[in-house]
């Protein structure tokens, strides 16, 4: 093969099933993947290629307006990926179609394995007492957490919402300031005019991460009475 060195794994896809998440636009689906990566260690000839193992994962496309234009989020990154050394799904995942939400979380089931593709395929080295292993696990998360809004590390970033109708007296958000970042919010009304005691300057800024963080200000902390239906 010429320059084999420099050609990328091959990679089949699998199981990619367009859904709509409850909570988003109508015309918006989602869809996960499995990915299988052709590759057997550091081996990249085309022998490697045939029937060599893999590692499946999951990427999250979207589609907007016509169901056949599709895209990737978050740069490719890994939804779901293996177990660690020597657990039960330490060398392969396959999830299912889509999440399920029961309550007020959402849970996407897969099933995994220790080993790789076939029944030939070697077992982790790590596996206690050799044994070849395999199961189905759930992975949890929040209604409506497969999407979110980031900032370039060591960036300042901003959003601005649609316009929406207050009702209760606090604001809260789930968010991640992982490294050293920091979140502040701002009030405006329809208009983009800020509100007086809610202005991104009176912010509290957030330093921490975790779901339901509530927002304050230097005025009177959450109390959003005034705004109540606006």
């Amino acid at each position: 093969v010429p320059n084999a060195s420099a050609l990328p794994p091959p990679v089949d896809f699998y199981g990619a099933v367009p859904f709509h998440v409850l909570g988003t636009p109508p015309d918006t689906l989602l869809m996960l993947v499995n990915r299988y990566w052709h590759v057997s260690g550091t081996c990249v000839t085309e022998e490697c290629f045939t029937g060599g193992p893999g590692t499946h994962t999951d990427a999250l496309m979207v589609s907007r307006d016509d169901g056949k234009s599709w895209r990737y989020v978050g740069d490719r990154a890994t939804l779901l990926g293996t177990g660690m050394v020597g657990s039960w799904s330490s060398e392969f995942v396959w999830s299912m179609r889509e999440p399920v939400t029961v309550n007020d979380r959402m849970l996407l089931y897969y099933w995994g394995s220790n080993a790789r593709e076939t029944h030939k395929s070697p077992i982790d080295p790590a596996a206690p007492d050799g044994r070849r292993m395999s199961g189905i696990g759930v992975a949890e998360g929040r209604v409506n957490g497969l999407g979110s809004l980031d900032a370039a590390y060591g960036q300042r970033g901003s959003a601005t919402t649609v316009p929406i109708v207050f009702n209760g007296s606090s604001l809260t958000l789930n968010v991640d300031c992982g490294g050293h970042g920091q979140l502040r919010v701002e009030v405006q009304d329809a208009a983009g005019t800020p509100s007086a005691c809610f202005t991104l300057a009176r912010s509290v800024p957030i330093w921490s991460n975790g779901l339901g963080v509530p927002a304050r200000w230097d005025s009177d902390g959450t109390d959003h009475e005034q705004d109540d239906g606006r």
